[in-house]
């Protein structure tokens, strides 16, 4: 009886732990890193870039036609710091106003004189 309960209990024990184990699928476990490390990268350059810390990569390891075109001054758009609006500080135009002005005074003026003149 003994024997028939321990039996029981290891083939129950077994199967429960093969209850959880499947087919180790090794290329998604690895797709899985991979993604993970890929988005691990990303995440650094992001925050390099954001704290403004140079990259030492290009740093140490310049791209000299980059370097000559920049002395050369043939720059990249990215790099050019240039206005995209005209900035010339323009006052409002209050000539016509003035001139407008001018002539209501001047008619205010005619119409006085004719009331006067009558």
């Amino acid at each position: 009886m003994k024997s028939v309960f321990m039996s029981l209990v290891m083939v129950l024990s077994f199967s429960t732990a093969q209850a959880g184990v499947e087919m180790f699928d090794s290329n998604e476990f690895n797709a899985i890193i991979s993604d993970s490390l890929k988005a691990e990268t990303d995440l650094r350059e992001q925050l390099r870039e954001n704290a403004g810390v140079p990259n030492l990569k290009e740093e140490l390891n310049p791209d000299f036609s980059k370097k000559g075109r920049q002395l050369v001054g043939t720059v990249e758009a990215e790099n050019v710091a240039s206005p995209t609006s005209d900035y010339k500080k323009t006052g409002k135009d209050r000539s016509q106003k003035r001139l407008m002005e001018k002539n209501m005074k001047r008619v205010s003026q005619e119409i006085h004189d004719l009331d006067l003149a009558n």
